[in-house]
C-alpha cells in the first residue's frame, strides 16, 4: 500500500495536467514559481490535493499503476520545462538587480556633481597668493631662466686690486640656464654694472645672441658715460652688423674701451668703412681684434690706411688681428699679393705695432717678399704670426734672410705652412743671428734632418724659450738630442709641446700641451673642462707687478715649479 500511496499523487497529477488546458498550466507554474504570495501558493496545493482524492476514489489502483508507466515520460518533460522556466526567472532577478544598482550609482554620481558645481559656483575662483603678493607688493617668482642680479655676481670674478671681471660666456651660460644672453638681458646687465660696488672692468659677452639693437643699448648706457669703468670689450662671435659698427665709429671720441674684440661678427666691408673711422677718431684702443668679418680687399685698404701716417694715424693701437678676414667662398675670388702689398705699406709707415697676426688667409711664398720688404723699414714690430697659410720653403727662407741681419723681430709662427726641410736648414742659417726667442714651426712637414738642423742652431746669443714642433715626424734621432738638450738646460720641458717616453730603450715623442702656450685655449674662451662646472667659490685672482725675468739655466729651478695656470 506504501508503494500505491507513492504513485498515487504521481498518477493524480497526469491525469490532471492532461485534462487542464495548457495555459492554465503555464498560469499555475508561474504563479507556484513566483514566491510572491504564500497564501495563493497554500490554496492552490488544497485544490490539487482534494481533486487528486476524487480521482482516486473513481478510478482504481490498476488503472493508476498502467498509467504511470505509459505517463513517466510526459512529467520527466513536463519537469523539464518547469527547471527550465526556473532558471530563466532567476537570470532575469538578476539582471533586474543589477540594472537597479547601476541606475542607483548613476543617481548618486549625478548627484554628487550636483554638489560639486554648487560647490564651486559658491567657491572664490581668484588665487589667493597671487592677490595676496599684489597687496603686499611683493615681485613675482623669477624665471629659472632669468638674468638677474644674483646670477650676475656669482660670474663676477674677484681681483685683488678692487676690481672685477664680469665673465658671461655663451657655452657657459647654455649648460646651466639653457639659454644665452639675449638682447632683453642688456638692460639687467648694464644695471648691475652702475650699481655693483665693485669696479667692473671687463665685461665678455663672447658666443652669444646679442644683435644690433642690444649693441647700441649697450653702447649708450655703459660705453659712452664719462664715468664708464668698462676697459675690456669682449663680444666675439655675436650677431652683430655695420649698423653697430657705425655707432661705434659716433661715439668713438667718448670710448674709453682698452681691448676691443670683434671678431666673428659678419659685419662686411661697409662695416670695415666705419672700423676704419673708429681708428682715426679714438685713442684709447690699444688691442683690437677684427679677425672673421667678411672684410674684401676695399675696406682692408681703408682700414690699413687708418694705421698709416699721413692718413691721421692711429698711434695708440700695439696689438692687431687680421686673421681670417677674407670670405673664403667661390663668389669672392682675390689675389692674395695685393693684400700682401697694404700690409707692407703698414708696416713701413706704422710705428706702435708691436704685434701683428695674419692666420688663415692663404698667402704664399711670393707675398713674403712684400712683407720682408715692410719688416726691414719696421723697427717696432717683435711678434709675427704667419700661422696656417702657404708660405712653403721659398716663404720660409726669404724669413731666414731677413732673420740674419738680426732684427728685433722676437716671436715667429710659422705653423702649418707646408715646409719641408729645405725650408728648415734654410731657417737654421739664419737662427743664429737672431733675436727670436719663440719659435712655432709645428704641423709642418719636417723630418729628423730639419728637426735636426734646427736643433743645433738653438744654442746662441739669444736663448730660445719655447719651441713647438708636434705635428712633424719626429723619430728617435731627434728624440735623443731633446733629451740631451733637456738633461743639460738648453731646453725646458715646461716650454715645449712634446715629451718624451721610452720603450725598449728607444725613445720616443709624444704630445705634451705647452702650459706656457695656451694662446689658442685663450683666443677661443675655451672652458677648461668643456662643460660648465659647479659654482662652489667665486673666483678670485691676484693682479701681481710685472717684472722683468732673465731666462737661462740659472733659472731652471723656477722654471720647473711652474704649471698650466702659473708661468
Amino acid at each position: 500500500m506504501d508503494d500505491v500511496n507513492e504513485k498515487e499523487p504521481d498518477s493524480g497529477v497526469e491525469t490532471i495536467m492532461d485534462n487542464v488546458n495548457e495555459k492554465e498550466t503555464e498560469t499555475k507554474v508561474e504563479t507556484i514559481m513566483d514566491d510572491s504570495n504564500e497564501k495563493e501558493t497554500e490554496t492552490g496545493v488544497e485544490t490539487i490535493m482534494d481533486d487528486l482524492n476524487e480521482k482516486e476514489t473513481e478510478t482504481g489502483v490498476e488503472t493508476i499503476m498502467d498509467d504511470v508507466n505509459k505517463n513517466e515520460t510526459g512529467v520527466e518533460t513536463i519537469m523539464d520545462d518547469v527547471n527550465e522556466k526556473e532558471t530563466e526567472t532567476a537570470v532575469e532577478t538578476i539582471m533586474d538587480d543589477e540594472n537597479e544598482k547601476e541606475t542607483e550609482t548613476e543617481d548618486n554620481k549625478s548627484e554628487d556633481n550636483e554638489d560639486s558645481q554648487n560647490k564651486d559656483n559658491f567657491k572664490c575662483k581668484c588665487d589667493s597668493i597671487e592677490l595676496l603678493g599684489r597687496i603686499t607688493k611683493k615681485p613675482e617668482k623669477l624665471d629659472k631662466s632669468e638674468i638677474n642680479d644674483i646670477r650676475l655676481n656669482l660670474f663676477t670674478e674677484r681681483n685683488s686690486d678692487g676690481t672685477g671681471y664680469l665673465v658671461l660666456r655663451g657655452k657657459d651660460i647654455e649648460n646651466r640656464y639653457k639659454r644665452r644672453i639675449m638682447d632683453s638681458d642688456i638692460r639687467a646687465i648694464c644695471k648691475y654694472i652702475k650699481q655693483s660696488p665693485r669696479r667692473i672692468i671687463m665685461l665678455d659677452l663672447s658666443y652669444n645672441r646679442i644683435t644690433d639693437k642690444g649693441f647700441i643699448k649697450l653702447l649708450k648706457k655703459i660705453l659712452v658715460k664719462s664715468r664708464s669703468s668698462i676697459i675690456n670689450l669682449n663680444i666675439m662671435n655675436n650677431r652683430l652688423s655695420a649698423e653697430s659698427i657705425y655707432h661705434l665709429a659716433n661715439y668713438a671720441k667718448y670710448v674709453k674701451l682698452i681691448y676691443l674684440r670683434l671678431n666673428g661678427n659678419n659685419f662686411g666691408s661697409k662695416g670695415g668703412e666705419y672700423f676704419a673711422k673708429f681708428l682715426i677718431n679714438n685713442k684709447t684702443v690699444e688691442y683690437c681684434d677684427i679677425g672673421e668679418t667678411s672684410q674684401t680687399l676695399s675696406s682692408v685698404a681703408q682700414v690699413i690706411s687708418a694705421l698709416r701716417k699721413g692718413h691721421g694715424e692711429n698711434t695708440t693701437l700695439r696689438v692687431f688681428d687680421f686673421s681670417r678676414i677674407i670670405p673664403m667662398f667661390n663668389r669672392y675670388s682675390y689675389e692674395t699679393k695685393w693684400f700682401a702689398y697694404h700690409i707692407e705699406y703698414l708696416l713701413e709707415n706704422n710705428s706702435s705695432i708691436i704685434e701683428l697676426h695674419l692666420q688663415k688667409n692663404e698667402f704664399i711664398s711670393h707675398d713674403v717678399e712684400y712683407f720682408v720688404r715692410g719688416l726691414r723699414k719696421n723697427n717696432t714690430l717683435l711678434y709675427l704670426d704667419l700661422g696656417f697659410n702657404k708660405i712653403g720653403d721659398y716663404g720660409i727662407e726669404l724669413i731666414a734672410k731677413y732673420l740674419a741681419e738680426g732684427p728685433q723681430l722676437v716671436l715667429l709662427n710659422v705653423a702649418g705652412n707646408s715646409i719641408n726641410d729645405l725650408g728648415a736648414r734654410a731657417l737654421s742659417f739664419g737662427m743664429p743671428f737672431s733675436k727670436i726667442r719663440a719659435l712655432d714651426i709645428s704641423h709642418n712637414r719636417l723630418t729628423d734632418a730639419g728637426l735636426l738642423d734646427l736643433l743645433n742652431t738653438v744654442k746662441k746669443p739669444y736663448f730660445l724659450r719655447f719651441l713647438n714642433i708636434w705635428g712633424n715626424k719626429i723619430g728617435p734621432p731627434t728624440c735623443e738630442i731633446i733629451h740631451r738638450m733637456l738633461e743639460s738646460g738648453v731646453l725646458f720641458q715646461h716650454t715645449m709641446d712634446v715629451k718624451l717616453y721610452e720603450v725598449d730603450e728607444v725613445l720616443y715623442a709624444a704630445y705634451y700641451p705647452n702650459p706656457a702656450n695656451r694662446n689658442k685655449h685663450l683666443y677661443y674662451n675655451e672652458m677648461d673642462f668643456g662643460v660648465a662646472q659647479p659654482i662652489y667659490h667665486i673666483t678670485r685672482n691676484v693682479i701681481g707687478e710685472k717684472k722683468k725675468v732673465k731666462v737661462d739655466c740659472k733659472q731652471r729651478h723656477k722654471l720647473d715649479k711652474t704649471d698650466r695656470d702659473n708661468f
